[in-house]
């Protein structure tokens, strides 16, 4: 089962980190992601909740008590990206739309037959609990949309341009 986003909102939105044959770089990613959420944007560890994709990867999800604007989360699931910087071998796509929704957590994947148990967000172990589902308390969408404007985004400027950038400023002098 999934969920979509009603229209142009919704009550959560979803960092699907798909890292294809290689579990420890989905891990990597992932816990840099949980990192940057809290270390960029002062998003609390409480209002961060991983879970196991059942496949490839993880997802990594905010819920909000009230609904946002889709085009909202995705200008700050491309924030996030530009601070996060360039994944090898891998993505970071944005869930739910009106057309691409998300499998639910705790659900079994269709091709794997894999539980997507929710991990704590340290080791990213699976928490083998059904009834942790009920522990998630959402994030208040005010708080959200505050750290959302306060965060000023610098650009990931890749190594070759900014090699580039010193040749030509050195020419100058």
């Amino acid at each position: 089962y999934g969920v979509f986003a009603a229209g142009s909102r919704s009550k959560f939105m979803t960092f699907d980190v798909d890292i294809a044959n290689n579990e420890s770089l989905a891990k990597w990613t992932t816990m840099r992601l949980v990192n940057v959420l809290m270390d960029d944007f002062n998003i609390s560890a409480d209002d961060i909740h991983v879970s196991f994709s059942g496949n490839k990867g993880y997802h990594v999800d905010l819920f909000f008590d009230e609904t946002i604007a889709v085009a909202t989360l995705k200008e700050f699931h491309s924030k996030v990206l530009s601070i996060f910087g360039k994944i090898e071998g891998g993505d970071i796509e944005f869930r739910p739309t009106w057309q691409q929704g998300v499998k639910l957590p705790l659900g079994i994947h269709q091709k794997t037959g894999n539980r997507a148990w929710y991990c704590d967000t340290v080791k990213l172990e699976p928490i083998e609990d059904f009834t942790h589902i009920t522990t998630i308390q959402p994030m208040e969408a005010d708080e959200f949309l505050l750290l959302n404007e306060s965060v000023e985004v610098v650009e990931v400027v890749e190594e070759e341009k900014a090699e580039q950038f010193v040749e030509v400023a050195t020419d100058i002098d």
